[in-house]
């Protein structure tokens, strides 16, 4: 699973990919960030990379006001993903974030 997430007063884009197993697993968790007013354009170049759902997590609507939601839903869904949204936090802890993912798959 891809996961995209905005910080929009950072102006930059998390991209994780997330697997989740059950049992005994090794896990690895690479990340690339891109920085700047152009990040957007690098989602397009990242999206053939992975699979078909993507999990889209943001806070309370700024990114909405400010208009990046928008772009990113038009890019996430020109790309043919299935996007999960999970809007409305304000701080997601580390454990926060695998309860979303556990519910999500």
């Amino acid at each position: 699973m891809l996961w995209v997430i905005l910080h929009p007063k950072k102006k930059f884009i998390r991209i994780k990919e997330k697997k989740i197993m059950l049992g005994n697993f090794s896990y690895s968790n690479p990340t690339k960030l891109y920085f700047g007013e152009d990040s957007l354009n690098a989602l397009n170049e990242e999206l053939p990379k992975y699979g078909n759902t993507v999990q889209l997590i943001y806070g309370g609507g700024s990114i909405k006001k400010n208009g990046i939601y928008n772009q990113v839903m038009e890019l996430l869904k020109s790309g043919g993903k299935t996007v999960i949204e999970e809007g409305g936090y304000k701080v997601l802890t580390h454990d926060e974030v695998l309860d979303i993912l556990k519910k999500s798959l």
